[in-house]
């Protein structure tokens, strides 16, 4: 018989056990047989420890949260760099540093108060001397009364063209003063049509005021008329739209050569300009 090894084991102090190796073999044998571990015992392996699973989970949301929370603060600071360059600071003006307003800027807030303002249009008799379909006709047929010292102006509707020699307030006015004229003429009621234009409060009074001093000139071009002209145009208009400086410039032009032998034409001129307003 073949004689078995021994194996010694000291444990401690106690005396030592021997332990069969063939014995231990068998075990050992045993062991590696899966068939042989009760149902509720987990073979080991080696390397692999039983709570790694749990491990990897807890690292994989770790991972996931710090990702989350460094893309947030990144995608922050891009999005206020992004808002700082394109919007900008508006620099506060010192406390004790006043506004200047350029001339430019003057104009502009005089032009945002501008409205939209009824301007009322103006009625007379005038004595009207002939009318054609084309100007040519009727600038030369203006040549032929001017050298027969007949005043006339050519007013452009927008059907023809009328030549008027006088304006006055009344029919009967009108009739008389063609009575004394060597040519064949018209008596008719002229009237224009109110307008709406964007004007500002002082302009709309000082264009109400022209229609009031217009309609009273009708009645003739008196001493006292001519300084209520004059005072008109002296008016301080520091903020004029351009049209209605035109139009102060048009009327102070003929204003120059205001007096009673050509009130007549100076009125219808005068009505003419104010009615090319509106266009």
């Amino acid at each position: 018989m073949e004689k078995k090894k021994q194996i010694s084991i000291k444990l401690s102090d106690q005396s030592k056990v021997s332990i069969d190796e063939n014995l231990t073999k068998e075990t050992a044998a045993s062991l590696s047989d899966l068939d042989h571990y009760p149902p509720d015992v987990e073979p080991y392996t080696y390397g692999l420890h039983s709570s790694k699973k749990p491990i990897i989970k807890k690292t994989f949301w770790v991972k996931f949260i710090v990702t989350a929370f460094a893309a947030i603060t990144i995608g922050m600071g891009f999005g206020m760099t992004f808002i700082y360059i394109f919007t900008g600071e508006k620099e506060e003006p010192a406390a004790n540093q006043e506004p200047t307003h350029s001339f430019e800027d003057q104009e502009n807030q005089s032009a945002s108060t501008a409205d939209l303002k009824v301007l009322d249009g103006l009625s007379a008799y005038v004595i009207q001397a002939g009318a054609f379909a084309m100007q040519e006709q009727a600038e030369q047929f203006q040549i032929d009364l001017s050298n027969r010292d007949y005043s006339a102006v050519v007013w452009q509707t927008d059907n023809d063209y009328r030549v008027f020699v006088g304006v006055y307030q009344s029919e009967s006015e009108a009739k008389q003063a063609a009575e004394r004229l060597d040519i064949d003429t018209y008596i008719r009621e002229w009237q224009t049509d109110q307008y709406d234009m964007a004007v500002t409060d002082d302009e709309y009074q000082w264009l109400t005021s022209f229609s009031e001093l217009w309609q009273q000139s009708l009645s003739g071009i008196t001493e006292q008329v001519e300084q209520n002209w004059q005072q008109w145009l002296t008016v301080d208009h520091h903020a004029e739209s351009e049209q209605v400086l035109q139009f102060h410039q048009q009327v102070e032009e003929l204003l120059q050569e205001i007096n009673s032998s050509q009130s007549t034409t100076l009125l219808i001129e005068l009505w003419f300009i104010y009615d090319q307003l509106a266009s």
